[in-house]
């Protein structure tokens, strides 16, 4: 959608990249050890391109406990680019940090922020629900539990089609 609506890409910390151009790039921006979640901010300054055929995969989480460290470190990563989106971090010297931010850059940072609540978020209106007498709680817990369960059950159901004419149903059937 960045790259489409804007322009720009977004560096995951997977690719190809020219590596004192990299350094060169993130020179004295942030001071030693300050940010966990780094690629978001360093492709605002090192930039990142959208290339399409190309496909790197990375392994899940073996368990629960992995994913959900992994979940939490993010977050936290997230929330320390809090000042870079209020304009008030400082750099690898101790000064202010001038770094233009650009706009397209903060909003990615935000809508970062916004999904590390939205759990929370969940988990609360849950509370909300199952403690108010006034309002039915299994209504609210079928709405948090479809709002979950939707998105995901979406390329599935889309999956039972075949998309295109001369299959067998029993070979498509074992492609599902």
């Amino acid at each position: 959608m960045y790259q489409d609506l804007f322009g720009e890409g977004s560096f995951t910390g997977k690719g190809i990249y020219d590596l004192d151009a990299f350094a060169a790039a993130m020179a004295n921006r942030v001071p030693e050890n300050a940010l966990l979640s780094h690629d978001l901010f360093e492709g605002v300054f090192a930039r990142a391109g959208l290339v399409t055929d190309i496909e790197l995969f990375d392994e899940f989480p073996s368990n629960y406990l992995v994913s959900a460290s992994r979940q939490h470190r993010w977050a936290r990563g997230d929330w320390q680019l809090l000042p870079w989106i209020l304009g008030r971090a400082r750099d690898a010297t101790g000064q202010r940090s001038h770094a233009l931010m650009p706009g397209i850059a903060r909003w990615k940072m935000v809508y970062n922020l916004r999904r590390t609540l939205s759990a929370p978020f969940t988990l609360a209106m849950l509370v909300v629900a199952w403690t108010l007498p006034s309002v039915s709680a299994w209504v609210w817990t079928a709405f948090v539990l479809a709002s979950v369960l939707v998105p995901a059950a979406l390329p599935v159901v889309g999956g039972l089609l075949p998309q295109r004419k001369g299959i067998s149903k029993r070979s498509h059937a074992r492609a599902v």
